[in-house]
């Protein structure tokens, strides 16, 4: 799908490839679903602190409609089953930070100051509106 949905999700022409001699030829790729190879689980992906903000930051029709289409399991929606999230900061978050942030030289082996308030701003927000719609979800 492009953003502009000129191209939808959708059964699309053949694909057109060239061989070693330049010749053009169409490769059609046949689903027989009779015929099992391996068992999937489900799919999904990773939910990080940057792309939760920017859902967390949408207008809530549109947060909602996101969510439902990519989460839910009815009609139309994706049904993502696999929801991975980072611990602390990853590549992604608008700033760096972990659960035990410290100065500079001193340490906690007790993790007496651990604390999630960071993601209480867009990550657990998120988080739950997704459970909400897929309470199912791993």
């Amino acid at each position: 799908t492009k953003a502009d949905e000129s191209v939808l999700f959708k059964k699309q022409k053949p694909v057109e490839i060239s061989n070693k001699n330049r010749e053009k030829t169409t490769i059609t790729i046949g689903v027989n679903d009779y015929k099992q190879y391996q068992v999937i689980d489900g799919f999904g992906f990773t939910l990080t602190g940057g792309s939760a903000r920017l859902i967390n930051e949408m207008q809530p029709e549109v947060r909602q409609s996101l969510l439902n289409e990519l989460f839910g399991v009815d009609g139309d929606a994706i049904g993502v089953s696999y929801l991975r999230l980072s611990i602390g900061a990853s590549d992604l978050s608008d700033s760096v930070f972990t659960y035990n942030d410290l100065p500079e030289g001193q340490m906690d082996p007790f993790m007496e100051n651990f604390s999630i308030e960071t993601e209480l701003v867009h990550l657990i927000p998120v988080l739950q509106e997704i459970l909400a719609i897929n309470p199912n979800i791993l």
